[in-house]
């Protein structure tokens, strides 16, 4: 069964960076007792997105549009010890919409409710598909 395009969304310069750091420490020999010198940072940068309805009677056929100088999105988490830990420990969890600088940008988005029904059918038919694909 087909069903028509709802929305398209633009990502741009989408980067996605992961990096595991070890670092030893020569002052004192590494007893097992003491926390592992093992670093991880995961970083991922939008920075510009773009949703658009693609209803043909779109009254607001561009959703969202974060076209500016500013990245969109923009996370970094860093954690300390090893991943396969029961616990990591987070060091920083940093989330920034539409700022740099020092300044946020105004978010704007600009539908109407059809785009927003539709947007919530589509989720619940994932959903149905998803449980169904799980065996649920």
């Amino acid at each position: 069964q087909a069903f028509p395009d709802v929305a398209e969304i633009l990502l741009h310069r989408f980067t996605v960076d992961f990096q595991r750091i070890f670092k030893e420490d020569e002052s004192k020999p590494q007893a097992v007792s003491l926390p592992s010198s093992e670093r991880a940072q995961f970083s991922v940068v939008i920075h510009n997105v773009r949703i658009m309805d693609c209803s043909p009677n779109s009254a607001s056929p561009i959703v969202f549009d974060s076209m500016s100088d500013k990245n969109f999105i923009d996370l970094c988490v860093r954690t300390r010890g090893p991943l396969n830990a029961d616990l990591i420990r987070v060091d920083l969890f940093d989330v920034n919409l539409a700022y740099s600088e020092g300044k946020a940008e105004t978010i704007v988005i600009d539908t109407g409710e059809d785009f927003v029904w539709k947007m919530l059918d589509i989720s619940h038919r994932t959903m149905l598909a998803t449980a169904e694909l799980a065996g649920g």
